[in-house]
């Protein structure tokens, strides 16, 4: 009896899911091969273009599947496929061709969230955050509960100083992704930044039992510094930099920042705090990190 030969996928959708499980298992350049081999005689199967478009990607080689892709979209018109060439192209430098193809997909019916997240990314990045406003609003619309696309949105608002929606946008991103910590952090920095700094601290301390508690605790020490509770506010940023030097440095910019908004107000003091913190993270004596005169009551 002749011994059955070894069993092969027998057509191309088993072949695509072979890629798609190599790329979720994280061997990409066999997610490569196996894509290409169905893209040999399905050019146009949307599947084998992303699994090889993402499969490139994550070999640092997304330039390389740009050729494959662009004819690819051009003929299935599918929003997922020309969001990932935008991507690409955005990736590889091509600003112009990229906004093209995601403005294409953002047109597309029904809405496909990931394009307006892109595109709005992208004008923001070209320093288009208006448009960026107007693309994450149509794309919220479309997608309400797409919890990534309001939290762009709270972002490129807070930029525009447009503090109120902002604050909308970021708290919708929290009723889509409860505890989202980027959410979090938006809501109280723009709470922060329309001068409400009490109610800013009470968000930021929200994060204190989380991995995201050091750099929670500089934003509570700035909105401190903003009251006037100079000494709690050392203390929250000497607790944040127990975290690492990213956050001392995080520290040390909140103060500064501190010490140029007072200056303005022709209330310079922020140097010696500056002096006095960093003092006591280097080791000096203790009596350099006590304070140097009266302080508003604590908000701790």
């Amino acid at each position: 009896m002749v011994p059955n030969p070894p069993r092969q996928p027998n057509s191309h959708h088993e072949t695509l899911q072979h890629a798609a499980f190599a790329l979720q298992s994280q061997r990409p350049s066999d997610a490569e091969k196996l894509a290409a081999e169905v893209l040999k005689t399905h050019p146009h199967d949307s599947g084998a273009l992303q699994i090889f478009g993402y499969a490139l990607q994550a070999q640092k080689r997304g330039r390389e599947a740009i050729p494959v892709l662009e004819p690819g979209a051009r003929a299935t018109r599918d929003p997922v496929v020309e969001t990932l060439l935008g991507m690409l192209l955005r990736q590889s430098g091509r600003d112009d061709e990229a906004e093209t193809w995601l403005k294409r997909a953002a047109k597309r019916e029904p809405a496909y969230p990931p394009a307006f997240l892109e595109l709005g990314g992208l004008l923001m990045m070209l320093g288009r955050t208006d448009e960026a406003i107007a693309t994450f609003d149509r794309g919220l619309q479309a997608a309400p509960d797409f919890a990534e696309l309001a939290l762009q949105l709270g972002g490129a608002l807070t930029e525009r100083n447009d503090l109120a929606r902002a604050r909308d946008a970021f708290a919708g991103a929290l009723r889509s992704a409860p505890n989202n910590p980027a959410a979090v952090f938006g809501l109280a920095r723009a709470t922060e930044l329309g001068g409400a700094y009490m109610q800013a601290i009470d968000i930021y301390r929200s994060l204190l039992a989380t991995p995201h508690a050091a750099m929670a605790r500089v934003g509570v020490g700035s909105c401190q510094l903003a009251l006037g509770q100079t000494d709690a506010a050392l203390e929250s940023f000497r607790a944040a930099a127990r975290g690492g030097s990213k956050y001392y440095g995080m520290a040390l910019m909140a103060l500064a920042a501190s010490d140029h908004r007072r200056c303005a107000r022709s209330q310079c003091a922020g140097r010696q705090e500056i002096e006095r913190f960093s003092a006591c993270w280097h080791g000096s004596p203790a009596g350099k990190c006590r304070a140097r005169g009266p302080s508003r009551p604590s908000a701790r």
